[in-house]
């Protein structure tokens, strides 16, 4: 079993509830913000929060007084009996902690959160785990029973390709994701808002807690139970795990689903977010790739899964399908309207717009012979152009007579592909190198 180090201790002395049966949190407790202005001092004058608890820490906690009242964190550091009896219990659950101070905590949630990663993380099964990365795959408690079979077989290929698949371990789509991936041989780690403890004893994990394959864990406390607001609260730490989001299904405007995809989409940047693509587009899917998340046909093997969570290619003939946004026809009067008149008609608010498929039946996926190939071909040269000077999206829409929302679109692309670039702060797009361009038949 796992040691719990001095700087763990200390910290949960410092913000964690330690229930041990009791119903609520005491008042005392230090949140994200006091917590993160705390550290922040100790480390200023070279200590660690471990300090706060050694023999001769009276004098450093003295120091402490502008930050945080002294005897409020005495308080809280006294309560070393009740700490005790919560490290036994967890102990025997096999439920380990960690803090932001051991080496073992995730590098990801270092990187990503910076000083928004929790103080602390209890789990339970394999810690190596937390370093994997892997495929985040969210959607909606209630779903029907083929997007049930859609999601189960998503967990299976992404065992097939040795991806860990990261998910919130809730009923519905999180757990038909996760069973997937586990009856299929893989691992999948599940990260809970709430009753990790019932979790960790639950029969059905047993055996792949005990195997290796399945690690549960949680920023709260393990007998904690449902609240909305945790629940919100760890949409972040699915995403900051993973490599890449797919969200299966979401309510417009509505739900952890869609609250937590917004967040990322809109403010956090964790990872690229793709939707489902296969059958019918709800208006929650429509309304994710509006705010710049990316179709995901149904994959029909492992490879689809690595490329979902590898950077797109760069390469001259190679358009993952993943990275395609959807986009409607060119105004009229476009220059670029009679370049795609055999491309295919569609309309932006359609209910269920064409999809791009990998599976090109009329040669290589993006290939020559894909009239969605030289569409691109045509944006690229386009934007090239227009992008000899930096310009942002409104001059570039004018200039080529498209929406500007499709110009973000098709920018989108070509940031992902590292030969646009707009840097934080800016409002313009420059070119990073000169675009690979397509060749098309008879040029």
């Amino acid at each position: 079993m796992r040691e719990f180090s001095a700087n763990t201790q200390a910290v949960l002395l410092l913000t964690a509830p330690l229930l041990v049966g009791k119903q609520g949190a005491p008042s005392q407790t230090l949140n994200q913000r006091e917590y993160q202005a705390i550290v922040a001092h100790l480390h200023q004058d070279g200590h660690t929060p471990a300090d706060l608890i050694a023999p001769d820490a009276e004098d450093i906690l003295s120091g402490c007084e502008p930050v945080i009242p002294v005897d409020r964190l005495k308080a809280l550091l006294q309560r070393g009996l009740l700490l005790s009896q919560c490290l036994d219990q967890w102990s025997q659950r096999n439920i380990w902690v960690i803090s932001r101070a051991d080496p073992a905590y995730p590098s990801r949630y270092r990187d990503k959160l910076k000083n928004a990663c929790p103080p602390v993380l209890y789990g339970c099964g394999d810690l190596s785990l937390l370093e994997s990365g892997g495929l985040a795959v969210v959607g909606s408690r209630n779903a029907n029973e083929s997007l049930i079979s859609y999601t189960e077989g998503i967990g299976r290929l992404a065992a097939e390709s040795g991806t860990c698949i990261v998910s919130g371990a809730a009923r519905g789509v999180d757990q038909a994701a996760m069973r997937g991936a586990l009856e299929g041989g893989g691992a999948a780690i599940g990260i809970l808002a709430d009753s990790l403890e019932r979790a960790a004893l639950q029969r059905e994990n047993r055996e792949f807690l005990q195997d290796g394959r399945l690690l549960l864990l949680s920023a709260y406390d393990p007998k904690v139970g449902f609240d909305v607001g945790r629940a919100m609260g760890r949409n972040r730490l699915i995403y900051g795990l993973s490599d890449a989001a797919l969200v299966v299904c979401s309510d417009q405007g509505k739900g952890g689903t869609w609250a937590g995809a917004v967040e990322v989409l809109d403010k956090l940047r964790l990872v690229p977010v793709y939707v489902r693509a296969e059958g019918s587009q709800t208006p929650g899917l429509r309304g994710l790739i509006a705010k710049g998340a990316m179709p995901f046909e149904e994959p029909t093997s492992s490879e689809a899964i690595i490329r979902l969570l590898q950077p797109p290619s760069s390469e001259p003939n190679s358009i993952p399908a993943t990275t395609l946004p959807l986009f409607g026809p060119p105004r009229a009067d476009s220059p670029m309207a009679e370049q795609s008149q055999d491309a295919p008609k569609t309309s932006a608010d359609s209910p269920e717009p064409p999809q791009v498929s990998e599976r090109n039946p009329n040669g290589s996926p993006g290939g020559q012979d894909d009239p969605r190939a030289l569409i691109l071909e045509a944006v690229r040269i386009a934007i090239e152009r227009q992008l000899q000077t930096p310009r942002p999206p409104s001059e570039l829409a004018e200039a080529l007579g498209v929406r500007e929302g499709q110009i973000k679109d098709w920018l989108k692309v070509l940031v992902s592909e590292g030969v646009v670039e707009k840097k934080r702060g800016e409002s313009v797009y420059r070119l990073r190198r000169k675009l690979a361009l397509f060749t098309s038949p008879g040029r």
